[in-house]
Formats: C-alpha cells, sequence, structure tokens
C-alpha cells in the first residue's frame, strides 16, 4: 500500500523480530507469542520459522489467513482470537498436528 493509503497501519513483523519473540515452554515446546502486538497483516516471514509447535497470533488486527499456514506441520497450538479473520484457509484442515484452534471473537460466518 502506498504511502498515505487508507487502511490501518500495523507494525511490520520481521524475521529477527519474530525470532526474538521464541519462548521454550516448561515443556520444551517452542512458542511464537506475536499476540497484541497491532498486527494487521499475516507475518509472511514466520513461515520460514516451521519447527514452531505453538503459534499466538492473537488480539491483533489480522482479516486473513494465507493458505500457507499449513506449512506449520508440526504446529499443536495455534491462536487467533481476537482479530478480523472472516474466512479460515481450507489448507488449516491440513495441519494434522494441531490439536488447539482458538478463533473465537473474529468475523467468521457459517456460510
Amino acid at each position: 500500500m502506498a504511502k498515505g493509503g487508507k487502511g490501518p497501519k500495523g507494525k511490520k513483523i520481521t524475521l529477527n523480530v519474530a525470532k526474538n519473540c521464541i519462548k521454550i515452554t516448561f515443556d520444551g515446546r517452542k512458542r511464537l507469542d506475536l499476540s497484541k502486538m497491532g498486527i494487521t497483516t499475516f507475518p509472511k516471514c514466520i513461515l520460514r520459522l516451521s519447527d514452531i509447535d505453538e503459534l499466538d497470533l492473537s488480539r491483533n488486527m489480522i482479516r486473513k489467513i494465507p493458505d500457507s499456514i499449513a506449512k506449520f506441520q508440526n504446529l499443536r497450538w495455534l491462536d487467533l482470537h481476537s482479530n478480523y479473520i472472516d474466512k479460515l484457509p481450507e489448507s488449516i484442515g491440513q495441519m494434522t498436528s494441531l490439536l488447539f484452534l482458538n478463533v473465537s471473537n473474529n468475523r467468521l460466518t457459517t456460510n
């Protein structure tokens, strides 16, 4: 989007920013926490961190989740609550390791 364009200006997440947000949980899992960061678009750079076990993108302003989310084949825990998502990609069904998915408080409908 060109400068001065309409639409919310979100925080730009770089690969280095994302790497600094990875924490190891008490049970040894890699957790990437990008919650409450004012992100407006899915940060494509995090797809290079496909070995993470948990991803928290909650409480942002994300509208769309790309099909490429399925690259996270080891992801067991995905939190997308409190965003502006109106549709989930079909590829999310290919994430066979996923045990927890929170998409509450979005703009999803049954259509």
